[in-house]
């Protein structure tokens, strides 16, 4: 039977981490979840044997059926990736802090709660990088996406030529005024963002 790269200690690590109950007996292993009734059987695997890639196949749809892991680390394509992927219960984030933020530098690291992932530790290597990140969690922005989504299917959006000539026009009407001392003037991605929330752009 074909073989992943992914060894049982790291399948029985990944387990035990999302609180498994492991029980052994003479010709297999048992892993149970109580929470979501979700069982596994396996033969005695050695720490460092390798799982079956049917093994692996079956365990990762049934955690993600079970929602007790929405990304699934065992396609053995990502073998490697599953090797350096870090997972922590909130009590050993808690306990461990400082060496799971080292960590998060190289690799996201998926925080647990109850056996199911949270949350998503990640390093940063700058402000830029900060930058990018906050705002594709931004629900705000998101919202003003979707809704611009929306008028797009009902025509009611902007082709890409009128969106720039409209911000344009009052980049060149803004010139001319003298800028308030407490609101200074609006940069033309400022003026993109005000249409974006008002009307949609039609660039397809």
């Amino acid at each position: 039977m074909k073989t992943s790269s992914v060894s049982f200690a790291q399948l029985r690590r990944l387990l035990l981490d999302l609180r498994f109950r492991e029980t052994r007996k003479n010709d297999y292993i048992r892993f149970e979840h109580p929470k979501t009734d979700t069982v596994f059987l396996f033969r005695s695997y050695a720490p460092n044997d390798n799982v079956t890639v049917q093994d692996l196949v079956a365990t990762g749809t049934q955690l993600d059926w079970r929602g007790l892991l929405y990304a699934n680390p065992f396609d053995d394509s990502q073998a490697k990736k599953s090797e350096t992927m870090k997972i922590a219960s909130v009590a050993h984030l808690k306990s461990r802090l400082s060496s799971y933020l080292k960590a998060s530098a190289t690799t996201p690291v998926v925080v647990t709660r109850n056996g199911r992932a949270v949350a998503v530790l990640l390093g940063v290597n700058d402000d830029n990088e900060l930058e990018r990140l906050l705002p594709a969690h931004s629900w705000k922005l998101r919202a003003i996406l979707d809704a611009a989504d929306c008028r797009i299917d009902v025509g009611a959006g902007l082709t890409h030529a009128e969106l720039w000539h409209a911000v344009e026009s009052g980049k060149r009407a803004r010139e001319g005024k003298e800028p308030r001392k407490r609101h200074p003037a609006k940069t033309v991605d400022d003026l993109a963002i005000e249409l974006l929330s008002t009307r949609a752009i039609d660039v397809r």
